[in-house]
């Protein structure tokens, strides 16, 4: 569901007799570059590189082989037995739907189907068309049976979508990987999904509409994640209108919010990953109650330019 974002990140370079390497590919439907410091570095970015490309066979809803995939094919005609990680993604992913009060939503996907943003096929829908896709949004007809690991979406139609918690949750997953291996340092950028592994750097964080390289401020972070949700990331213009892809399912439109960008930095890039997209859908008036009850440090920029700062206090 989102997101493209350029941050600069000054590291700081540490003496060692670690190789330091990084490799970019495309995955997760986004650029993303891993730079590791470790003795058998080669080896960690080869490993890392496996993860994501197996735990996006799992979760991406673009690809018909994954089990998200299945589960939405099978939405209102049989449950679907899955992996123990992706019933364990989903079911989190639910509790933060109750967690936010609604804002974060993984059955959204039948609007972001319907409305395309980022693709050829995006389009303003008709009323008609949003208010009939309304009722599938329902997360309370997602059933998860935890003994079985089956996940069930009881109208047809229905369908998951795991874009919103998906690069936090490879992160998450990565950062694992680093800890096993005994890594000294990495930076992991996920298509903006920023997390600094072991190391105190600078990460600048994006201008919302400004050309890309220009940044409003910077944080220093260490063994924390960094990421960003804004409406700038991705939309289009109709009629003098911007829409863009971070929708409100209670109504079936872009979310109306008074910020152009909130940024969660967090040492779980999973929730972070979340609290992106609910802040930016709660509005700043929730940001101070959202940092305080997940205690977490928020950046936010209003749609009046304002800059704001929130953290547990």
């Amino acid at each position: 569901m989102k997101k493209v974002l350029l941050y600069l990140c000054f590291i700081l370079l540490l003496t060692s007799c670690s190789a330091k390497v990084s490799q970019t590919q495309i995955a997760l439907g986004t650029v993303c570059t891993i730079e590791v410091e470790a003795k058998n570095a080669d080896n960690v970015l080869k490993k890392s590189f496996e993860l994501i490309s197996k735990i996006e066979h799992l979760i991406s809803a673009n690809s018909s082989e994954s089990e998200i995939s299945q589960i939405n094919q099978q939405a209102g005609k049989t449950p679907v037995v899955v992996s123990e990680e992706t019933f364990k993604l989903i079911s989190y992913a639910k509790q933060m739907y109750y967690e936010t009060d609604g804002s974060f939503n993984i059955a959204i996907y039948p609007l972001v189907k319907l409305w395309s943003i980022g693709t050829i096929d995006e389009r303003v829908p008709a009323k008609d068309e949003i208010e009939k896709i309304l009722p599938l949004l329902d997360i309370s007809q997602l059933v998860l049976e935890e003994s079985a690991n089956t996940v069930y979406l009881k109208q047809e139609g229905m369908g998951i979508d795991l874009g919103g918690i998906g690069k936090g949750y490879v992160t998450d997953r990565l950062v694992e990987l680093f800890n096993r291996e005994k890594v000294k340092s990495a930076v992991i950028d996920l298509g903006g999904n920023i997390y600094i592994y072991q190391k105190e750097s600078k990460v600048g964080i994006q201008t919302p509409f400004s050309d890309n390289g220009q940044y409003y401020t910077i944080v220093k972070v260490k063994d924390k994640a960094v990421v960003t949700s804004g409406n700038y990331e991705r939309y289009f213009e109709s009629n003098g209108v911007l829409y863009h892809h971070i929708f409100d399912a209670t109504t079936g439109y872009p979310a109306p919010s008074d910020l152009l960008s909130v940024t969660i930095i967090s040492d779980n890039a999973t929730s972070a990953d979340v609290l992106s997209t609910s802040g930016f859908i709660l509005g700043s008036s929730k940001l101070q109650a959202l940092s305080n009850k997940f205690k977490v440090e928020i950046k936010a920029v209003t749609t009046a330019n304002e800059y704001l700062s929130f953290s547990d206090t």
